[in-house]
């Protein structure tokens, strides 16, 4: 099935050509009347009343800016667990522009693994030769409560070298029955390796070509069990993988999730961490790895010690300087959960300096941020922002290498109201992340939007980056 969203006024009969020319790969279109050089929202969701879309991920063409990916999952706001659910449950969709987000061609996505038909926690990236990835978590039905064994599942990718108009077969990266592709590590229990994967990504260093997938056991954040990040790597597009490795290792256990990054020939992840090896600061806290050999061994640094963890998977969200070898950033939430700060690094973690975003006066508290380097070393983060009557925006703020941030910009044009009876729901405590990427002057998001007040939507928005330079403090 291939939907399309518009942004602006466009015509019945237009929209109804839009799929045809979208898969064709049609030159750019034309903007809407207003849409040129200003902020534009893009709902990429249609769902109706009990359905809930939640977690995107975007990606931008190297070769052609003017193609975007977006990828992202409905879920039923029925409480979890709850029998029946909508059939729509549970399934990815991947919405496609060939016009730099005017508009988007949606398909829904078939992994054609039938053991395990829930998809959740999608991603998508480029390779620099222009194919297209695509993975998740996948997992059996069922829930894993009362003690029952949990479901079977598995973190999945596969290769597009057409646009995404035809697929690879989807492999199997991660799975409850790769048991023997467990690296030996005795940091990590053997109860992380025996549940339904979550939290999936998948990253590719565009230097190398070399691809990482990622998935997580998830961990309530206030138990006494950790969670546990696992990743493997691929050297040939996808097509075999090596051992199945953990973020954390001994003396430095992890505590709740992380993000991964590649570029240069270097691996690079972030976790927070329940204790670092040789460090007396106080835990949680911030590690960061690197590794130049795929991930067999991790170089290990202590960064600085947190109290607010976001409660969020890939977090702290961790991006690679695609210019600078050995510069990374991260960005935390800070512990009142006023600010967003972001930390960089230029020599492979060993010093740090730090910037403080300036948030607009209405804002009481921001959570899930992102950030992304541009391809000539600019780096935009992105984050939400609530506002004193419990609604919330989406901010974008830019820096040059200098990371002299200039001032936030709100991207969504229109706050969001989440439905109070929905606020414990997981569809909605489950929408978990924000999504940014920037590419031909100007700065991609997606994120999950509640301004309808009834269904989280999934909304693309877009702004030029010179707005978001020069937006003052």
């Amino acid at each position: 099935m291939i939907t399309v969203k518009a942004a602006g006024s466009v015509s019945a009969a237009w929209i109804a050509l839009l799929p045809v020319l979208a898969l064709c790969g049609h030159p750019a279109l034309a903007a809407p009347p207003g849409a040129a050089g200003s902020v534009r929202n893009v709902e990429l969701s249609a769902n109706g009343s009990g359905l809930a879309a939640s977690v995107p991920k975007i990606a931008v063409d190297p070769r052609d800016p003017q193609r975007l990916a977006v990828i992202w999952r409905y879920v039923s706001t029925a409480p979890f667990g709850s029998q029946p659910q909508s059939p729509q449950s549970w399934i990815c969709h991947l919405s496609l522009s060939t016009d730099g987000g005017r508009h988007f061609a949606d398909q829904t996505l078939d992994w054609r693994r039938p053991r395990t038909p829930r998809c959740n926690a999608p991603y998508v990236f480029y390779a620099s030769n222009g194919d297209l990835y695509v993975g998740a978590t996948l997992m059996g039905a069922g829930t894993a409560a009362h003690g029952r064994v949990p479901p079977f599942g598995r973190v999945v990718i596969r290769r597009s070298v057409d646009g995404g108009r035809t697929w690879s077969d989807t492999e199997s990266v991660i799975a409850t029955d790769s048991q023997s592709r467990f690296a030996a590590n005795p940091a990590i229990p053997a109860a992380a390796r025996l549940v339904p994967w979550d939290g999936a990504s998948g990253v590719i260093d565009r230097q190398t070509g070399d691809i990482f997938a990622s998935g997580g056991y998830p961990a309530p954040p206030g138990g006494a069990a950790h969670s546990q990040r696992f990743f493997a790597g691929s050297s040939d597009r996808g097509a075999t993988w090596g051992p199945i490795r953990a973020f954390g290792g001994v003396g430095w256990p992890q505590r709740w999730d992380g993000d991964m990054a590649a570029a240069h020939g270097t691996f690079a992840v972030s976790y927070i961490a329940d204790g670092a090896a040789g460090s007396h600061a106080p835990c949680p806290c911030v590690v960061f790895g690197t590794s130049r050999d795929g991930g067999r061994t991790l170089h290990r640094h202590y960064v600085t010690s947190v109290t607010n963890i976001d409660t969020l998977v890939h977090y702290p969200p961790l991006a690679a300087d695609p210019v600078r070898k050995g510069a990374y950033s991260f960005a935390l939430v800070s512990d009142d959960a006023r600010q967003v700060s972001v930390w960089t690094t230029a020599d492979d973690g060993n010093h740090w300096t730090t910037a403080t975003l300036l948030q607009t006066a209405d804002l009481v508290k921001v959570s899930r941020p992102a950030l992304a380097y541009t391809s000539n070393g600019m780096l935009v983060v992105m984050w939400r922002g609530a506002h004193a009557d419990g609604s919330f925006d989406v901010y974008v703020a830019a820096a040059r290498q200098d990371l002299r941030f200039g001032g936030a910009v709100r991207l969504s044009t229109a706050p969001s109201h989440i439905p109070p009876a929905l606020l414990s729901n997981y569809a909605v405590r489950g929408d978990f992340i924000d999504s940014v990427t920037a590419a031909a002057g100007r700065i991609y998001a997606a994120w999950t939007d509640w301004r309808t007040g009834a269904e989280g939507r999934v909304y693309f928005g877009s702004v030029p980056l010179g707005t978001v330079l020069a937006a003052r403090r």
